[in-house]
């Protein structure tokens, strides 16, 4: 079974992504939320990610600080950066596979499934 992580504090970007999850082709996939930082960062102790759709703009911190620690913990996971800030969008592209503005990261994640 495919795990994808999906922090983002946006129910309603989260509700999409899980709809893409649920339309995926390549087999089964089990989605995980986290809405924090905080809440992501607990999610990877406790297990392991294909996928991980994290947004920069959090209540409790900065997305990038999580894709950072995958990046170097896990060089096989695939990530995809969800920020609406272009000038953030340059700093994330050593850290992600791919970086999405909200409006296009259910489409991105589809690509990666």
């Amino acid at each position: 079974m495919k795990k994808i992580l999906l922090v983002v504090r946006d129910i309603g970007l989260a509700e999409k992504l899980y709809q893409t999850c649920r339309k995926a082709q390549g087999g089964p996939i089990e989605p995980v939320h986290a809405t924090s930082l905080a809440g992501g960062f607990c999610q990877l102790e406790e297990d392991t990610f294909e996928i991980i759709v994290c947004h920069t703009n959090l209540d409790d911190g900065n997305g990038l600080d999580l894709m950072k620690k995958v990046r170097t913990t896990s060089p096989k996971t695939r990530i995809i950066g969800i920020t609406p800030d272009s000038d953030m969008r340059s700093l994330m592209v050593s850290h992600c596979d791919c970086v999405a503005s909200p409006k296009t990261a259910a489409a991105e994640l589809a690509k990666c499934i």
